[in-house]
């Protein structure tokens, strides 16, 4: 897509509606993490934890992977913080 013929308001807004949306993805990742590691799902996959899974099987950077790990063992034991991450009250760094 060429965004150099969008209007500004509508760059604007349509940035606005993906950083929204980038929030509730990240949620949703870590929802997922969080099962997949309660679940023991990495192993099964062959790698030998869930942090080699994310960094070789889907090339995740060694700190991203970090962050997305952590966060999601935390929200097993508090389920709230997918809810602030999905709403922006957190952010992956804090979590961590």
């Amino acid at each position: 897509m060429n965004l150099k013929n969008i209007e500004d308001n509508q760059l604007l807004n349509n940035f606005t509606g993906l950083v929204a949306q980038e929030k509730e993805i990240t949620a949703s990742v870590v929802r997922y993490l969080s099962e997949i590691f309660r679940r023991r799902l990495f192993a099964q996959e062959g790698y030998s934890s869930l942090f080699s899974y994310l960094v070789e099987k889907y090339h995740y950077s060694r700190s991203s992977a970090y962050r997305r790990i952590q966060a999601a063992k935390l929200s097993l034991r508090f389920p709230k913080i997918i809810d602030l991450l999905a709403k922006g009250g957190l952010n992956l760094m804090a979590v961590c």
